[in-house]
């Protein structure tokens, strides 16, 4: 997880600094590139989804929805 965590951190993805709570541990919170990387990323995910899904009717987005949810729920268990 470190080196996972040193490579975003030496992108300028994320920053770690001293935990408020607890002085020992380092936290790692997103920096500001990270949200705009994240951003970029989401858009393009939803434009392609998009694309996929434009000929899907209302009863396939519907049935996908509730697979993806039952999916989700059992992720969890």
């Amino acid at each position: 997880m470190s080196r996972q965590m040193a490579k975003l951190e030496s992108l300028g993805l994320i920053e770690r600094q001293p935990s408020i709570k607890d002085r020992r541990v380092r936290e790692a919170v997103v920096s500001t590139s990270g949200r705009e990387m994240i951003a970029v990323l989401n858009r393009a995910r939803e434009r392609l989804a998009n694309r996929i899904l434009a000929s899907w009717t209302d009863d396939d987005l519907d049935q996908l929805g509730k697979l993806l949810r039952r999916f989700a729920d059992d992720l969890m268990r």
